[in-house]
């Protein structure tokens, strides 16, 4: 016997524990009696300072063709915050994990990861290998990055909005001859992710960080040997390019693809250009 189900976009559901997540679903799941799926589903996880609404124009394009989620980690964007000493690495990959089950989303993952949220994605997948099927990493690494011991000294000083305003105002950083137009759009996607982040709370801006203090995979990559599209902004600060070509240097058979004149957040500076590299990766997936 099989079925369909249709979900709205923007629900909320409670994962126990005193988490709630907030996700945004755009598609319809296929299952027979055994659960057994018939499309992939793309699962978009944000980074630090962000929210679900980082992947606007990906959740629109790609849900015609795919399964879509993408939900607000705890403690970030609508989801609640759980608490001190609830931010660590399983945390968080329970948390996705638990998610996606209650949708149905079991196999056939495309799990596509920016910043922390590529952090996330690449520990989810070596613990749960045989449900992740290709790999998106944008923006990302394989280690912590280096100067978190102080953005943890940061945050318990200064509080948590000046650093996730920094860190969101650092993802739109240009170039002093840009055309007038190209300031005015990073000025207008600054405004709009610093108003769908919202409140910000000290636990989730300290657990946020702390979870992944001693995360380094760069030993370990090559157990990633699953299709990965790895994606740069030209101009990124927060992260490197050499950090980028570590990665497609030890995940074999990943692809290294380099958007010009953008910067931690290719997808939503160049929409358009980030999508059609990501359903080119899609079209060649089995």
């Amino acid at each position: 016997m099989r079925c369909q189900k249709d979900r709205m976009a923007s629900q909320r559901v409670d994962l126990g524990g005193g988490v709630t997540i907030s996700y945004d679903f755009r598609g319809k799941v296929s299952e027979d009696h055994q659960g057994a799926k018939t499309r992939y589903g793309l699962v978009m996880l944000h980074g630090y300072g962000g929210s679900s609404a980082v992947w606007r124009n990906q959740l629109e394009f790609f849900s015609p063709s795919y399964d879509v989620l993408a939900p607000d980690l705890r403690g970030w964007g609508h989801s609640s915050n759980p608490g001190s000493g609830k931010y660590e690495l399983s945390d968080f990959i329970n948390d996705i994990d638990t998610l996606t089950q209650r949708l149905w989303l079991t196999e056939h993952l495309v799990l596509m990861g920016s910043s922390m949220g590529g952090l996330l994605a690449q520990a989810y997948t070596l613990r749960n290998r045989d449900k992740v099927s290709a790999l998106v990493l944008v923006g990302t690494r394989a280690k912590a990055r280096g100067d978190l011991a102080s953005l943890v000294s940061r945050v318990k000083t200064e509080g948590p909005e000046q650093i996730v305003r920094e860190t969101i105002t650092k993802c739109f950083t240009g170039e002093e001859g840009d055309p007038q137009q190209m300031k005015k759009r990073r000025e207008e996607l600054k405004n709009y992710l610093l108003e769908h982040v919202g409140y910000v709370s000290k636990d989730t801006a300290l657990g946020s960080l702390t979870a992944f203090r001693d995360f380094d995979l760069r030993e370990t990559l090559k157990a990633l040997d699953i299709p990965t599209l790895i994606v740069f902004g030209e101009r990124d600060r927060i992260t490197t390019r050499d950090e980028a070509e570590l990665l497609h240097s030890q995940i074999a058979g990943s692809e290294l693809k380099i958007i010009p004149k953008v910067g931690h957040l290719p997808m939503l500076e160049a929409p358009e250009l980030f999508n059609s590299i990501l359903a080119n990766f899609l079209s060649k997936l089995p």
